[in-house]
Formats: C-alpha cells, structure tokens, sequence
C-alpha cells in the first residue's frame, strides 16, 4: 500500500495512494510530551494494518523531534508496550 502522510497539530493523518484518509492519530503536544489521544483506522480500512503504520510514523516522529510518547489510547498502549518487548535491554530508551 503506498501511503502519504501529514502532521499538523493535533492529527498525524495517514492518505491513501487516491489520497483518501484511511486513518489518524490524534494527540496533545505539551512542551516535549506527546499524548497520543485517539489511533482511528477508517471504515472499509480497518483490518489492514492501518494502526500499525499510524504507530510507526508516530514513533519516528517523537524520535527525530526529541519526544516523550505517552500512550492514552488503548492501541498506543499495547503497540507501545509490544515495542518495549521486543528492543533489547541495552537498547531501550530507559536504559542508563
């Protein structure tokens, strides 16, 4: 699926190849603290992995801008935690 992007705050928008929105993240931006709010995936895209792209591009955006993700949604919080599980420990972000 080729896909197109847009950050404009408070939605990371996810676009079709027919530039269709198939889904968002809505979140807050307080200083360097993101809370991801809200993971849709739309009607008819549901099912196809949409979330899971929303989450990436989320997670290399809070990393190139130096943000702290702090998952609200209930999908954040498990994509994040699955995340979490699968760096190595020497790796993570709350490593010393």
């Amino acid at each position: 699926m080729t896909t197109t992007w847009t950050l404009i705050e408070p939605f990371l928008r996810l676009y079709n190849e027919e530039s269709v929105e198939i889904g968002h993240i809505e979140f807050a931006l307080e200083g360097e603290t993101c809370r991801l709010l809200h993971t849709v995936a739309e009607e008819g895209f549901r099912g196809m992995g949409v979330a899971k792209l929303l989450m990436d591009r989320m997670v290399e955006v809070a990393t190139e801008r130096h943000w702290t993700l702090i998952p609200i949604c209930s999908y954040s919080q498990v994509y994040l935690q699955r995340r979490e599980a699968q760096i190595p420990k020497s790796n993570s972000l709350d490593a010393d």
